[in-house]
């Protein structure tokens, strides 16, 4: 991931932008949830629990503890201090949440059986509430000169536990809890402090004790500028950390070795810096010495890609920048909740913020008809306002993706040139509306890159409902595949292979869809959403594939899938007049559809034959001039028209590939041209009022 984020750090040194050190060992605190939250402990100079609350999340995001995974300080893991089991223990617990205080100690005495703290959790406990504030007290009082105080006196505290006649930590924590109970104050949150409830799956119970995240705070804060839960404190502990960092692992220029930019280089035997993102953590990159790729040219962890302190500071200071939370849907967005995506110019301050915006919707809206167009304007006002010497020559993208609990990887990674991501705006346009208009006088949606892949991997049965998928199912296009149809040019070759995928279940959903269709709900039932934006991705596919709609609407498949949805309207038609608006729910043409995606010269003359009574029909009905002749005739006219042209092109031996069933797919969803069948129909209507009227002038 260096490679990915030199760009920005470069752009923000010749800006003389700060993108912010933050020192190796001070830790980002977890993500904190209504289920999963961080208890802010106020404790007393005596070392006793005042009060503790739910830690604000906005807040949280911005605080951090030092330390490692040994310990840290002064927020911590800890785990509830009672473990409780079954149905009897779950019920005494909710018992306890509506119980008066005379009833609480029969309660919890019931409940607070077996402790859930063992000797390890004691030790690391210890640790950190000894070793850890320890350290950072010195820290504090050899590099920030003292200050923040707050955090010294907090350290003191901290370190008493156990001393000079003073109760453990844990009973403090209990104490405590037991005190909000008695007061009916926090109960949740004291629940939650004091009980874990054991799984039901009979996990070990070394495994199963839960965990809770807690930040210390003092009583008296307000005697301090600040509490040590706040931003400020944050702030000064972490140039005390970066201050302590520069004198043991800085130099003075006279280093023999150089690390990969040509910087000074001492040796760093420690792992390279994480830096807390949206959802997930990561690290700059991967050292981990048992990896067999580590030992290929002989060089393992910090020896096999030499950084200087320095340029690790400013990387992740680089990345950190990148994705600050204020920095969403500018330089940063989300194409799912284990991926991240970064778009970011070469010039800063950004010339272009509009270009992540191209890519995806944000998380507040939803893909719109209008939506694309407005981004993909603004984007370019915003490229050719900007004066041509502050334009960026490059823009850098790259999607991060949680692999698992403890990795994090990049997928996908391209510089492209500034001039061809604006081009590539407008084509994409072009190319999702490579198709004709599903509701007549509409123009089709155009979904963003990033949502591609959601429509091409989505498998549907002829009922209608997406196929179940299991947990390991593949999918065959990745969200950073629709970035690279979009920017990789008109005859990008994955377009094929997509249509492909998207072929094999078009002709599902186009049954089911023509099906619904037939009745009176003409927006193609609960799959309409589906259907719409199934169409501009097929468009887009055709048009990378060089098939372009004024060659396709003239070809075979295309009409083919036309007189297919003919004769589902006269079907329709003949069913509203003749049988009292008695539908039938499997159509003429619709019956046909999957015998015309591989059969195509045998399902048109079937169809013939499926048609000829209504087709008799329609021209009987209309010589009569009543209400719907005119739309009889237009169908029977086109019908005709149809039949015509097939006739000309369709061999006995003709055989439809991807692009041809994507096509059929088109013609038979797509709708009718409105304005002849309008005109049409009016003249009709024209001509029977007449005829109407000179009858009744007879008659009189």
């Amino acid at each position: 991931m260096i490679n990915e984020i030199d760009g920005i750090r470069r752009s923000l040194m010749r800006a003389g932008i700060s993108a912010g050190k933050v020192a190796r060992e001070y830790l980002a605190l977890p993500n904190v949830t209504d289920r999963n939250p961080c208890l802010r402990i106020y404790l007393r100079d005596d070392g006793s629990v005042k009060d503790f609350e739910a830690c604000d999340s906005e807040l949280a995001q911005r605080l951090r503890k030092y330390g490692n995974n040994q310990g840290t300080f002064p927020a911590f893991n800890i785990v509830p201090l009672y473990r409780v089991k079954g149905k009897a223990d779950r019920l005494g617990i909710d018992r306890l949440k509506m119980a008066e205080e005379a009833q609480q100690p029969e309660l919890l005495s019931a409940l607070c059986r077996e402790d859930n703290w063992n000797h390890k959790l004691l030790n690391k406990n210890r640790l950190c509430l000894s070793d850890r504030a320890g350290q950072l007290a010195e820290i504090i009082t050899q590099y920030g000169g003292g200050q923040p105080e707050i955090v010294l006196r907090l350290a003191e505290i901290a370190q008493a536990y156990g001393r000079e006649g003073r109760p453990s930590f844990r009973e403090a924590l209990e104490l405590g809890a037991l005190e909000k109970l008695r007061r009916r104050q926090q109960v949740d949150l004291a629940l939650k402090l004091l009980f874990h409830i054991a799984s039901d799956k009979g996990k070990d119970p070394e495994n199963d004790r839960g965990s809770l995240s807690v930040i210390l705070d003092l009583a008296r804060w307000d005697a301090y500028p600040y509490p040590i839960a706040s931003s400020e404190v944050t702030g000064q502990v972490n140039a005390a950390l970066i201050r302590q960092e520069e004198a043991q692992l800085g130099t003075d220029g006279s280093a023999q070795a150089r690390d990969a930019f040509g910087s000074p280089y001492v040796q760093i035997d420690e792992p390279m810096p994480k830096v807390k993102l949206p959802g997930f953590d990561v690290s700059l990159r991967t050292m981990f010495s048992e990896n067999p790729c580590q030992n290929r040219y002989g060089t393992i962890e910090s020896s096999s890609y030499l950084l200087s302190y320095e340029n690790r500071q400013a990387l992740s200071g680089a990345l950190h920048w990148l994705a600050d939370e204020s920095r969403e849907d500018i330089t940063w967005t989300r194409a799912d909740k284990d991926e991240l995506v970064f778009a970011y110019p070469s010039t800063i301050p950004l010339a272009l913020p509009g270009c992540i915006k191209i890519l995806t919707p944000s998380a507040r809206e939803r893909m719109g008809r209008e939506l694309f167009e407005k981004r993909a304007k603004d984007f370019l006002q915003s490229f050719q306002g900007t004066p041509p010497k502050e334009r960026p020559d490059q823009i850098q993208v790259f999607l991060l993706r949680k692999m698992d609990r403890a990795r994090a990887k990049v997928t996908f990674s391209r510089n492209y040139d500034a001039v061809r991501y604006v081009e590539a705006a407008g084509e994409w346009k072009t190319a999702c509306r490579n198709v004709p208009p599903l509701v007549a006088g509409e123009e089709p949606l155009v979904p963003f890159p990033l949502e591609i892949a959601g429509i091409v991997n989505s498998i549907w049965t002829q009922s209608g409902k997406g196929a179940a998928r299991g947990a390991a199912t593949v999918k065959h296009m990745k969200h950073y595949d629709g970035i690279d149809l979009m920017l990789d040019g008109p005859e990008a070759g994955k377009a094929a292979h997509f249509l492909r995928l998207m072929a094999i279940s078009a002709g599902h959903l186009a049954v089911y869809a023509g099906r619904e269709a037939g009745g009176r709900n003409r927006n193609y039932g609960s799959r309409g959403e589906s259907v719409e934006q199934a169409f501009p991705v097929l468009g887009m596919l055709l048009y990378k594939c060089g098939r372009r709609k004024e060659q396709y609407m003239e070809e075979t498949a295309f009409l083919l899938g036309r007189i297919l949805k003919v004769s589902d309207e006269l079907h329709v038609l003949y069913g509203e007049i003749e049988r009292g608006n008695d539908v039938p729910r499997q159509l003429a043409g619709n019956s046909f559809y999957l015998m015309a995606s591989e059969m195509p010269y045998r399902a048109l003359g079937q169809l013939g034959v499926r048609m000829a009574p209504y087709l008799t029909w329609a021209r009987r009905f209309v010589t009569l001039g009543e209400k719907e002749s005119g739309l009889a005739g237009w169908y029977l006219k086109l019908y005709g028209l149809l039949a015509g042209k097939l006739k000309e092109t369709l061999a006995a031996d003709t055989r439809f590939g991807d692009k041809e069933k994507a096509e059929l797919f088109l013609g038979y969803l797509a709708a009718l041209p409105k304005s002849e069948k309008k005109e049409n129909g009016d003249a009709q209507k024209k001509a029977a009022d007449e005829k109407e009227e000179e009858s009744n002038g007879r008659t009189n």
